[in-house]
């Protein structure tokens, strides 16, 4: 079984309470691990969110670490903002395979993937407005873009993109109660991908 890492994204006053920690128990139920991140990625302002970034991303870094170093398979869920935190923390990442589940993320289509990721999936729906917006505003959060609007763009082998337009509606809407649990059984269906 794999241990899950969950990132919760920009603008969250409940740190994920109210969307990706719902899928906790599913997973729990799979047989899996988890380990929920409760930063405070900020929920004021775009800049808090620019100027936090490096706490979180250390924070992120240690749960990789501490879980490779004791023999977990690792697999990264983040959602929106999370992601762009994800891939930061994975860039610091040189010893290790770390399965990444981006969700909603807020990142441009053209990312490129830190060596440290064996494999990655992207989650997406062309109705997520709000990824969408966020790349006018690139500017000011560097990134930042329309990944999980229209999916990964490039030419990386370990990159799939799920379209879950036709599942979820909006931005955050795999994490919504009525599909919370199907979505949680396509995360540990991934995780057991290699």
């Amino acid at each position: 079984m794999s241990h899950f890492i969950l990132l919760h994204g920009f603008n969250d006053p409940s740190a994920g309470e109210n969307n990706i920690d719902r899928a906790e128990p599913y997973l729990i139920d799979l047989g899996h691990t988890v380990d929920k991140d409760k930063a405070d990625y900020g929920h004021f302002s775009l800049l808090w969110v620019r100027f936090r970034k490096h706490s979180a991303v250390l924070r992120i870094l240690k749960a990789i670490i501490d879980a490779l170093r004791d023999g977990k398979d690792v697999v990264l869920v983040a959602y929106s903002n999370g992601a762009n935190y994800a891939i930061k923390a994975l860039r610091l990442v040189f010893i290790g395979d770390v399965k990444l589940i981006l969700v909603h993320p807020a990142l441009k289509r053209r990312t490129k993937f830190p060596p440290s990721v064996s494999r990655a999936w992207v989650a997406y729906t062309r109705s997520d407005f709000t990824v969408r917006m966020a790349s006018y505003v690139r500017w000011l959060i560097p990134g930042w873009g329309r990944m999980g609007y229209r999916g990964y763009k490039g030419k990386d082998t370990r990159i799939t993109n799920v379209d879950y337009t036709s599942v979820a509606k909006g931005h955050g809407g795999l994490w919504k109660k009525e599909t919370v649990e199907y979505f949680s059984g396509e995360l540990d269906r991934m995780a057991r991908e290699s």
